[in-house]
């Protein structure tokens, strides 16, 4: 709603098995229970057509939107990825026609994705798009995050209410990301500049606007 350009990704790359689908998935039971049943977006030859995920990114509005189970082996996966990305991080599907050659409507995406995977395609454009979180858990760790898992199975029908009180502040708030934000994603992106960084002004929206949102 305040910042409708500066869009990214959420990328949870890990070794199978760790619960970054547990993680995600209760993560997600924060905007309804329907999104607790599991992904609707699988990668992979068995998953989800691009068109289907394009669909469901549309549908999502402003929530966001898990693409679960991203294999790094296969060309094809990748490419599909890709095409995902940038096709939702550019904020609006390509013009089509209809089948009587008129232009159809195009529609605007505005959700957030979340990718769960082992390994983080090493395709720089799209990195930059996605932050990413390095998933690892040592035997103790392991055993702990069991433990949130089954207190949050106990939980699930509650955590809706808690995206509803986060979906109401923000109707209701008075702050508002505008100038003071821009003013900081420029000083983040010349610190970044000054650090040899690639794609310094991507990185530094992700920063500021991670840090904004905290704030």
């Amino acid at each position: 709603r305040w910042l409708p350009d500066e869009k990214f990704a959420l990328g949870i790359w890990g070794p199978s098995g760790t619960f970054k689908t547990v993680c995600a998935t209760y993560a997600m039971g924060f905007w309804g229970k329907e999104y607790l049943h599991g992904p609707m977006l699988k990668a992979g030859r068995n998953g989800s057509t691009i068109n289907a995920q394009m669909d469901i990114f549309k549908a999502a509005g402003f929530l966001p939107q898990l693409y679960d189970n991203l294999k790094s082996v296969d060309k094809r996966d990748i490419q599909a990825y890709v095409s995902m990305i940038h096709g939702v991080m550019e904020g609006r599907e390509k013009a089509r026609s209809d089948r009587e050659g008129n232009a159809r409507e195009t529609i605007a995406f505005h959700s957030t994705p979340i990718i769960t995977g082992e390994v983080a395609p090493s395709e720089s454009s799209t990195s930059a798009r996605v932050l990413g979180l390095s998933w690892t858990l040592n035997r103790e760790e392991m055993k702990h995050a069991s433990e949130m898992a089954e207190e949050l199975r106990q939980v699930r029908d509650h955590l809706p209410y808690v995206g509803w009180h986060w979906i109401k502040f923000l109707h209701e708030t008075e702050e508002v990301l505008g100038k003071e934000y821009h003013e900081y994603r420029n000083v983040i992106s010349e610190k970044f500049a000054q650090r040899g960084f690639s794609n310094t002004g991507r990185l530094a929206s992700k920063f500021a606007m991670l840090k904004s949102i905290w704030a």
